[in-house]
């Protein structure tokens, strides 16, 4: 969490040195006023909520594709290696001896 904070004050005050060489004094203590608005506990907790609910999101993200490589690696090895090897859906078809006996 201290990381997010960090990252968020740095990301604001990179974007204050970027306007800072083409402001003068005091376009730059209204915008130095309107940004102290906006780093108040309230902003910054909002702003870090929304931040690790990215990263939680990503993480769930993660998850699932593990798990949709495991389901895959599974059902190859229920299936064989015929339906995963390059062979079309109408040899692997015309292959089927029993239909019922396929699924079963």
């Amino acid at each position: 969490m201290d990381d997010k904070l960090r990252e968020i004050l740095v990301e604001c005050m990179s974007y204050r040195e970027k306007l800072e060489k083409d402001m003068t004094r005091n376009e730059l203590v209204a915008f130095d006023r309107t940004l102290a608005r906006y780093l108040k506990h309230e902003n910054l907790v909002a702003k870090l909520e929304y931040e690790l609910q990215n990263d939680m999101n990503g993480l769930v993200e993660g998850a699932a594709m593990v798990d949709l490589a495991e389901a895959r690696k599974e059902d190859e090895d229920a299936l064989g290696w015929r339906t995963f090897e390059g062979e079309t859906q109408r040899d692997y078809n015309k292959a089927i001896v029993n239909e019922d006996a396929e699924y079963k």
